[in-house]
């Protein structure tokens, strides 16, 4: 009896430690290229190998995770749009090696110079961590800030509630220009040194149907491309710029320098986001729940892939040196 009990008791234990331990995945080869599909419906993180475009894995997590960035070839941080944890990972033994607490949810994260800017849209700010998750600064910008666009020496921080997007200057994280925007944007692009397009949802009723010319010498709109519905990512792919709307379900490829569209092809359910590695167009459907990867040189699609519930974001690890 005595050992009866013994046995339950030294089991229900070991439960206790493995739950309170952080989740181990399965490990992934460090050489290999991968698209990571962050699937937010169902809290997982799919792997794709980027070449030969089959699923490797899929980890099942035990937070929430909207999107994914890699510090290096082999760490990945987990960050969410409803939780305040980041979440770093060793991809090749799969284990959590690090969580970092903030202030409040993240919406985007971008690794900049060796330092971590994130939205903060409960504060109204874009906050600039060390890798470590020391708070280094804090930029207080519009209402709701989402989104970040990185070129050069500036970061644009897109302001989901107000049409403004507040311009940061990494060489001093200070606000140096404030420009107009579209209501509800969710990414932008940079056409040349004085033009950027701005794409996103709208609101309610006036849902978005063009992309927003915006002239950030002079700070003020200059124009629209008709690009419906709800042109909400930009990618350059060599003289061309494509554009994922997602609720068309299409994908544009526009010439910036006549701002005619060259080509249209229909794409996956709900499409948010797309990400390229090479010759290859890999697009995230959140109501399909797969990748669909398209031919950049023909844009056609070549396949699609079933990942997990709700893919929202994608993240390119390429291959090895």
């Amino acid at each position: 009896m005595y050992s009866a009990i013994k046995i339950v008791l030294t089991a229900c234990s070991l439960l206790i430690l493995i739950s309170c331990s952080p989740n181990t995945h399965e490990g992934l080869p460090s050489a290999e290229p991968l698209v990571i599909v962050t699937n937010s419906f169902d809290e997982s993180l799919s792997f794709i190998h980027a070449t030969k475009h089959e699923l490797i894995t899929t980890w099942n997590l035990d937070h929430p995770a909207s999107g994914t960035i890699l510090l290096d070839h082999d760490i990945l941080i987990t960050y969410s749009s409803i939780h305040s944890t980041l979440y770093v990972y060793d991809l090749t033994s799969g284990k959590e090696v690090q969580s970092i607490s903030v202030s409040s949810a993240v919406d985007d994260l971008k690794l900049i110079n060796n330092k971590l800017y994130l939205t903060q849209r409960e504060e109204n700010e874009v906050v600039v961590l060390s890798l470590d998750g020391e708070v280094i600064d804090r930029m207080e910008v519009g209402s709701s800030p989402q989104y970040l666009y990185h070129h050069e020496n500036a970061l644009y921080a897109l302001n989901y509630e107000d049409t403004s997007i507040y311009v940061i200057d990494l060489s001093t994280n200070e606000v140096t220009a404030t420009l107009p925007s579209i209501d509800r944007a969710t990414d932008m692009i940079m056409v040349n040194e004085s033009i950027v397009w701005i794409g996103g949802h709208g609101r309610g009723a006036d849902i978005a149907n063009h992309i927003e010319i915006v002239d950030i010498v002079r700070q003020e709109k200059a124009g629209q491309l008709f690009a419906p519905t709800m042109p909400v990512a930009f990618l350059s792919h060599d003289d061309s710029i494509l554009v994922l709307s997602h609720g068309s379900n299409q994908l544009r490829e526009i010439n910036p320098e006549t701002n005619e569209v060259e080509s249209i092809i229909d794409t996956v359910a709900n499409p948010f986001t797309m990400a390229a590695l090479d010759d290859f167009l890999f697009i995230a459907g959140y109501d399909s729940n797969s990748v669909e990867i398209v031919d950049l040189n023909t844009l056609t699609s070549q396949k699609r892939i079933n990942v997990g519930e709700g893919p929202l974001d994608l993240t390119i690890r390429e291959e090895a040196k």
